[in-house]
């Protein structure tokens, strides 16, 4: 039988012991993938054997050893849990001797795995049950740094070392519950899975004096995904050192604004009487309609925002408008906001997804959707998975807002700040597949197209010209029954015409 002995690495020690002896943190999930040999380094690799380990925003590589058919790539899996017990050992020992104030200077723990047979194991048969059977056996010696540790408290040392959890877990008796995932869509069915048909990197642009947003959308290749018809990328800003969002009033026809925070805070107030902090888990919609007015202010709301250990404060976040269909156009005004996001992903590894608008994965949000469309917040570890089937004839797409994703099938690359549009096909469901090769946050949205064309000008969306040219009559005369006062804004605090609008 093959026995392992690597000796672990000194270990920096955590800042302070806690309160208690180490436990085990809140669950995190660790994704193991294989990667062929075919692909793996380019196509050099030959081991059969090779992982993708992938831990939060960890990753390392797993393989066997030369002598059992491996290329010896990365640690095997025997050298991994190993690795996990020493640190665990050197990490719990550190936090005892800082916060009993021992002289202890360092730890080493070397470690080696065996089977042997129970009646073999000294002091082990009383545990393993029957003592004709092979058990792991694992050797753990511990060298303890420090010339002025008294022999008493090494041997203390040498007891807390036991308390490690990774050493009660494997003395405990462990469940291991396994289940088998859904099929993913290119495995069940390779042509389900759709293909990123545009790729796209979004431009800066100035919102306010100082404050500089991503504009996503529209572009001159795609005007609108779904109903979807606008998206600013605004962050992440430090508001202590930088000017925070400060937008006069504004007005707006045909659409519908949609405001979400990842982090940070925003004060919305517009013509309907609405005045509402904007912040994280929460969605807040303004229906334009026939016309309303608004300002955003990120100055009244400083104080909402903790700021970080060095004093930042942080603004991080989208905003979309929603084209409305014909038969919503004129419709009266109105605010709508809530804080109930339904949960999308709860059982898929690495990946929290929470429904912003519409509908998606059978769950509705109370946010008022003219249109089928659909907004999601995605945030993956890296290695994970998630795939959202969108409905025949819909259009979709995949906003990456941090880090770096693949998407679609054959793989196309978003990195932050990048979209990729998928058409979907006409007659049958396809599945968006977004992976994530580093720790990440995706907007997914889409929807239906609409039948008819839509027309864009400054802040005004419309099916007819018409109604651009008369909302742009309408602010510039300060027609009040149209668009009226913003709720606690002066009115002469407003933004005016950018140019006089010909259609």
């Amino acid at each position: 039988m093959r026995a392992l002995s690597r000796p672990a690495a000194r270990l920096a020690s955590p800042a302070r012991w806690a309160a208690t002896l180490p436990v085990l943190h809140a669950p995190l999930t660790v994704l193991v993938s294989s990667e062929p040999a075919d692909t793996a380094h380019g196509g050099t690799a030959v081991s059969p054997f090779r992982q993708r380990v992938s831990v939060g925003k960890h990753r390392l590589l797993a393989d066997e050893p030369l002598s059992v058919g491996g290329a010896d790539e990365g640690p095997s899996p025997y050298d991994l849990l190993l690795g996990a017990l020493g640190a665990c050992t050197s990490m719990t020992l550190r936090m005892y001797a800082d916060r009993k104030k021992l002289p202890l200077l360092g730890v080493d723990v070397a470690l080696s795995h065996s089977k042997v047979y129970a009646a073999d194991c000294e002091g082990c048969a009383e545990t393993a049950g029957d003592s004709s059977k092979k058990i792991d056996r694992i050797e753990r010696v511990i060298t303890l740094h420090g010339p002025e540790l008294t022999e008493a408290q090494r041997q203390r040392l040498l007891a807390i070392a036991n308390l490690c959890p990774i050493h009660k877990t494997l003395e405990a008796s462990s469940a291991v519950v396994s289940s088998l995932a859904p099929v993913p869509a290119t495995a069940a069915d390779p042509k389900a899975a759709a293909k990123a048909e545009l790729v796209f990197a979004s431009r800066k642009h100035e919102l306010s004096p100082g404050f500089v947003v991503r504009r996503v959308l529209p572009v001159a290749r795609k005007r609108m995904v779904g109903p979807f018809i606008f998206l600013d990328h605004f962050g992440p800003t430090d508001v202590a050192s930088a000017s925070p969002m400060n937008v006069a009033s504004h007005p707006h026809i045909g659409l519908a604004t949609l405001t979400y925070l990842y982090s940070g805070a925003c004060l919305h107030r517009d013509s309907t009487g609405a005045e509402r902090a904007v912040v994280p888990g929460e969605a807040n919609l303004m229906i334009a309609g026939r016309g309303v007015a608004h300002s955003e202010r990120g100055g009244p709301v400083l104080d909402m925002i903790n700021a970080d250990d060095q004093g930042r404060k942080w603004v991080h976040g989208l905003q979309l408008w929603l084209a409305l269909p014909t038969s919503h156009e004129r419709d009266a005004p109105s605010f709508h906001f809530t804080e109930d996001l339904p949960n999308v992903a709860s059982n898929i590894p690495g990946v929290q997804a929470s429904l912003v608008i519409g509908s998606a994965l059978g769950h509705t949000t109370s946010l008022p959707s003219y249109s089928p469309a659909f907004l999601l917040d995605v945030a993956l570890e890296a290695g994970s998975r998630f795939e959202l089937p969108i409905e025949a004839g819909h259009e979709g797409a995949v906003y990456c807002s941090e880090g770096e994703v693949e998407i679609g099938v054959p793989a196309a690359t978003l990195h932050e700040g990048s979209m990729g549009v998928f058409t979907g096909d006409s007659t049958t469901t396809s599945t968006i597949v977004v992976t994530a090769t580093a720790q990440s946050r995706v907007a997914i949205l889409g929807g239906a197209p609409f039948p008819e064309k839509r027309f864009i000008w400054w802040n005004f969306v419309a099916s007819d010209k018409a109604l651009i040219a008369e909302a742009a009559h309408n602010w510039q005369t300060s027609n009040k029954e149209v668009f009226g006062s913003v709720v606690n804004e002066r009115d002469d605090d407003f933004i005016p015409l950018p140019t006089p609008y010909k259609a």
